[in-house]
């Protein structure tokens, strides 16, 4: 039990954010939002389809849908309905569209849910880890979850 409690403390999640804009475009076309609360942490990543302004409104508005209505405790397919309702549709491809990708941490449990996103890669000692997932279709997106004790 001592051992166990040593081991909590020592916990760390890291994350680092790199972004470029698309090449002329005045902002990126990616969001990401991370909120710390107590031994929780969230972590939000949007990708608007596109780039520039366009993408960029479609992250924002994905990453803080996703963000403040999962924090919230509302079911994930009632906050793809809301992202689905509030994105502008593009001129360009007649789609409203962004994907996401949320990793939810309390304690040493960790969740991420990606929506019609490239799989994500899990390292530990720089080997990389075999992270089992169930996949679902929630209004014509892909969902991947993956839920594990680290």
């Amino acid at each position: 039990m001592a051992e166990e409690a040593r081991l909590e403390e020592k916990l760390c999640w890291e994350f680092g954010v790199v972004q470029q804009c698309k090449n002329g475009q005045p902002v990126c076309g990616d969001r990401i939002l991370v909120s710390r609360e107590d031994d929780r942490v969230q972590i939000v990543l949007s990708d608007g389809l596109g780039s520039g302004t366009q993408a960029n409104i479609a992250s924002t508005l994905t990453a803080s849908l996703i963000a403040g209505l999962t924090k919230r405790g509302f079911p994930l397919e009632d906050c793809i309905r809301s992202v689905d309702a509030a994105l502008p549709v593009t001129k360009k491809h007649g789609l409203a569209y962004a994907t996401f990708s949320l990793v939810s941490t309390e304690g040493r449990q960790v969740r991420v849910l990606q929506c019609d996103s490239p799989p994500a890669v899990f390292l530990r000692d720089g080997v990389s880890l075999d992270y089992p997932h169930q996949e679902r279709t929630i209004r014509e997106k892909q969902i991947q979850d993956r839920d594990r004790k680290s």
